[in-house]
């Protein structure tokens, strides 16, 4: 009996609380809208102020005098980017963000025929042109996709 007594005090006394608490709500509703939304612009106004977003996986997660560092000093040293004119992404020792669009033949057949090489210049003038900007390095591309 001792625990049924103990079960509905604590419920009654919670159930109370909630009670009032509801009547407050319902006494000023406004409040209770307006009041969050500011206190989530206040929150939130703090994301313009950030603007150190490092994105080097690197540089975020290696200890900054790791040998994993100077190691990748001396390969980019040994086999700087030689690209160029025959510019091969996996050939890179720094591999950037990206996307690659691999054109494959409809048919099976050779991808070198007039068909899907005018399909080809068909998509490169259908899409958006391509922006970028690294902020790390200081570079920026402009092109189509």
């Amino acid at each position: 009996m001792g625990c049924s007594d103990l079960f509905h005090c604590v419920s009654r006394r919670i159930s109370e609380a909630f009670g009032r608490y509801g009547n407050v709500v319902a006494r000023y509703p406004a409040a209770f809208i307006i009041v969050p939304v500011l206190v989530c612009a206040a929150l939130t106004s703090g994301f313009f102020l950030f603007r150190d977003s490092e994105n080097n996986i690197e540089a975020l997660y290696s200890p900054m005098n790791s040998r994993s560092r100077s190691d990748r000093e001396k390969v980019k040293a040994l086999f700087p980017d030689g690209s160029g004119d025959f510019y091969n992404p996996l050939n890179l020792n720094d591999h950037p963000l990206g996307g690659i669009v691999i054109f494959r033949s409809k048919n099976g057949s050779n991808i070198l025929n007039s068909e899907s090489l005018q399909e080809i210049k068909d998509f490169v003038k259908v899409r958006p042109l391509f922006n970028a900007q690294d902020f790390v390095e200081q570079r920026h591309w402009d092109g189509p996709i």
